[in-house]
């Protein structure tokens, strides 16, 4: 993942090894980067029904499900907090699906 210390040495690799044909150069910044702490989703209602997630997804046959380097999606630029509310279908999420829910 970016910024972590597991991609320095791919960075390295890449800049010394002239036969990869690129013409390759290491500039190094600063910059903000957040990572999740807990990632988090209950399901509250109806009542009766319980759920926590989410959970990693095992695909039979999937070299890289247990990888502890793959990362559980999150978004980086949302801030942390607790929402609640319903769950609505809008399909593709487009304008176009918003406007034909039910207001």
């Amino acid at each position: 993942m970016a910024g972590t210390r597991k991609t320095k040495p791919q960075q390295i690799m890449l800049q010394k090894n002239p036969r990869a044909g690129l013409d390759t150069e290491i500039v190094e910044y600063k910059v903000w980067l957040n990572y999740p702490a807990e990632i988090s989703v209950d399901v509250t209602a109806p009542d009766g029904v319980t759920m926590h997630g989410p959970s990693r997804e095992h695909v039979e046959g999937d070299p890289y499900q247990d990888d502890p380097r793959v990362v559980m999606p999150f978004n980086g630029q949302s801030p942390s907090g607790d929402v609640e509310g319903e769950v609505v279908y809008a399909n593709y999420g487009t304008p176009e699906d918003f406007k034909s829910l039910p207001s």
